[in-house]
């Protein structure tokens, strides 16, 4: 049988590869190609196909990437099993794009010859994790503790605070510091937990369960710069 398959990715060589590898194999054929969020979502509208392998970040476009396109591709195609392709490393954005409703990552650098047994072992029903990723992915489950650890206890509960939703003027106000302060501390936390953007420090904060109830943080709905 043959699988149809579409590749999303913003560098036309990425996508070149991949689909050479993908037909030289034979029982693989791509169906569609996507260089953006807008023309992925267009393609999965024209073209039916059995796996979508992407990329997280391909900036372009009206609609987003990332996390949010792949929650929205996880609301519209509930039985798609997509395949990730990625850069990213950081662990806490990999977990949350598992919980997004990916089913395989590999890493674009190292580990492209991949990309047939993880599609494969997706449709088997099974979840594929490439070997340097998955040793990370382990890893991070042993020393989370650690690394919240390293965090002072006013850090972590600006760390808390800040991922409930509230802003810096927000976490200022209720903890009667500066605002310069708390944004000092957020950016301290970050550091020590290897956190690059605000994405990822939500992502950890979610796995982690490290944001406060709605009760502490009433005022919490969407965060909004201070």
């Amino acid at each position: 049988m043959t699988i149809r398959v579409i590749i999303a990715d913003d560098h036309p060589v990425v996508r070149m590869g991949a689909r050479a590898l993908l037909e030289s194999a034979g029982r693989y054929r791509v169906v569609a190609e996507a260089a953006t969020p807008d023309e992925l979502l267009g393609a999965l509208e024209r073209a039916p196909c059995d796996v979508l392998m992407t990329d997280f970040s391909m900036p372009g476009g009206s609609s987003p990437d990332g996390q949010a396109m792949l929650a929205m591709i996880r609301r519209r195609y509930t039985a798609l099993p997509v395949v990730l392709m990625t850069m990213v490393s950081n662990v806490p954005t990999l977990r949350m794009a598992l919980k997004n409703g990916v089913r395989a990552v590999i890493d674009k650098v190292s580990s492209v010859q991949d990309i047939p047994r993880a599609i494969d072992e997706v449709l088997a029903g099974a979840l594929y994790i490439s070997s340097g990723l998955r040793s990370q992915l382990c890893a991070d489950e042993e020393h989370v503790g650690s690394l919240c650890a390293c965090l002072s206890p006013k850090e972590l509960e600006v760390l808390r605070l800040y991922s409930s939703g509230l802003s810096i003027t927000q976490i200022a106000t209720r903890l009667d510091r500066s605002i310069s302060t708390i944004s000092r501390q957020r950016i301290s936390a970050m550091n020590k937990l290897g956190l690059r953007a605000e994405s990822e420090l939500y992502a950890f904060a979610s796995e982690h369960g490290l944001s406060m109830s709605p009760s502490l943080a009433p005022h919490a709905r969407l965060h909004t710069a201070a």
